[in-house]
């Protein structure tokens, strides 16, 4: 936990006559049990400090603090004003909100329309999230009347809004959010900006009630993961580039450690391509994965030739085999279908499988093997291009703050073109074991006697190659 030396708490403060500090009236007229990092953060908003926070996911920043902050101001100058932002309408729609209405029942002079508070004397709070930079502007306070402007979930914020916000004059200012990249108002708050703001950084360690969580985050992250240290110990993920979702160093430590080889079931991953992108098929076996073909082809049907090909040269089966159906995915795995080959298709766009994390099952692939990545698990194949495609994609956030990996737009609005031997490499590791029974596993089963069947025993399937891991 560290405090900016610029900007420390005056012991000595007094408020205005018959007002008293934020946390004394959460504690005592809402009745809100606070931990001593909450009551201090509020007792900085109180003295009018700016004041950013960057704590543990689900510490209690919006309920323990945002909203006692918000009535507080409200209560004690009924004239008041208080614009509430956020980078996602559904963490004030679905958190703070709600944390506000508990307390409806104290207020019963106010006017609660959605998603606002009205005062009898004019006083206002009004929760709204836009990218919109002129929609931040035009809230500007007095001694008598004074403006609170609070940025929630900060990190997800436009730099445009806190510069809309910084227009405004605002007797007291709260920016507070979980870290996230290196990059934006929010994480320069905590460096290049850290005299201008009372800053706190907040670890599970300091919420009682994340003991739980954190322990099941131990078994499920590696500790140096910036996830983990992300959710946990309000660590800002400092990497070699603006939020990369996979690092150059953490890549390349990867394929260079010693790592054993543990055989299991195969998968199959395509990647279909049209025009200047190109069609790939990786395949893991267990902890490994090659890259089998990477070429590109302006006719779908002719590719979908060379893909069988490709099915048949490996020795697989349909049901070793993945594909992406996105954009052409869906008439490539048609026509492979009409060729005999009914391979399971994988939407990266559908729910992912953990949604309280990931957006969906396209970032939720990434993720899962940027993790495995840094735990140095898996044997990766060491080609330039792929390389390149792994390390240039960002990380970013959905609208409900859960994991997303850089849309295929941004990436393009950058210059950089689809990672194909990167979705074909991890869409093979990730559905590994995922498919139905293999020839493989079926190898050597008595299939009994019956009116329709004889029985027999599947002969051995020989895999030529598997011992150079081709």
């Amino acid at each position: 936990m560290t405090t900016s030396i610029a900007r420390r708490l005056d012991l000595n403060f007094q408020y205005p006559p018959g007002v008293i500090s934020p946390w004394e009236f959460a504690i005592a007229f809402l009745g809100v049990d606070l931990y001593p990092w909450q009551a201090l953060t509020l007792q900085a908003i109180g003295q009018g400090i700016p004041t950013a926070l960057a704590a543990a996911n689900g510490s209690g920043k919006t309920r323990k603090i945002v909203a006692p902050a918000i009535l507080w101001l409200l209560f004690y100058f009924p004239r008041g004003l208080v614009p509430v932002t956020s980078g996602s309408w559904t963490q004030l729609e679905q958190q703070l909100w709600p944390a506000l209405l508990e307390h409806q029942a104290r207020f019963p002079s106010w006017d609660w329309p959605a998603m606002r508070i009205h005062t009898p004397e004019g006083g206002r709070a009004f929760l709204f999230s836009t990218n919109d930079s002129r929609r931040a502007e035009g809230n500007h306070g007095t001694p008598e009347a004074p403006c609170m402007y609070i940025i929630d979930e900060g990190k997800g914020v436009d730099d445009g809004i806190y510069t809309a916000s910084d227009r405004c004059t605002a007797q007291y200012r709260f920016i507070c959010s979980s870290a996230g990249g290196p990059f934006g108002r929010f994480f320069e708050c905590f460096h290049s900006l850290s005299g201008e703001y009372f800053t706190r950084r907040v670890t599970s360690g300091q919420c009682p009630h994340l003991r739980e969580k954190y322990e099941r985050d131990c078994r499920l992250y590696p500790q140096d993961d910036p996830d983990f240290r992300s959710m946990h110990f309000s660590e800002f993920m400092d990497e070699d580039g603006p939020g990369l979702l996979i690092t150059a160093g953490s890549l390349r430590a990867c394929l260079e450690a010693q790592i054993e080889h543990k055989p299991a079931s195969r998968a199959a991953f395509c990647d279909f391509a049209a025009g200047g992108d190109e069609n790939v098929i990786a395949i893991a076996d267990g902890n490994k994965v090659d890259l089998i073909r990477c070429w590109r082809d302006t006719d779908p049907i002719r590719a979908c030739k060379d893909f069988i090909t490709e099915f048949q040269r490996m020795r697989l089966v349909p049901a070793e085999i993945h594909g992406d159906e996105g954009g052409l995915g869906t008439v490539m795995i048609s026509y492979l279908a009409e060729m005999g080959w009914r391979i399971t298709a994988v939407n990266n766009g559908a729910p992912a499988t953990d949604e309280d994390h990931y957006c969906n099952r396209g970032s939720e692939i990434w993720y899962s093997c940027a993790k495995r990545i840094l735990k140095r698990e898996i044997i990766l194949p060491d080609d330039a291009i792929f390389f390149r495609q792994a390390t240039t994609r960002r990380r970013d956030y959905d609208s409900k703050m859960r994991l997303m990996a850089e849309s295929k737009d941004k990436m393009a609005a950058r210059g950089l073109k689809s990672p194909d031997r990167a979705d074909a490499i991890f869409g093979a590791l990730y559905c590994r074991g995922l498919g139905g029974v293999t020839r493989e596993q079926l190898a050597g089963i008595y299939l009994p006697h019956n009116e329709f069947n004889v029985g027999r025993q599947l002969e051995p399937i020989s895999f030529q190659g598997d011992e150079e891991g081709e």
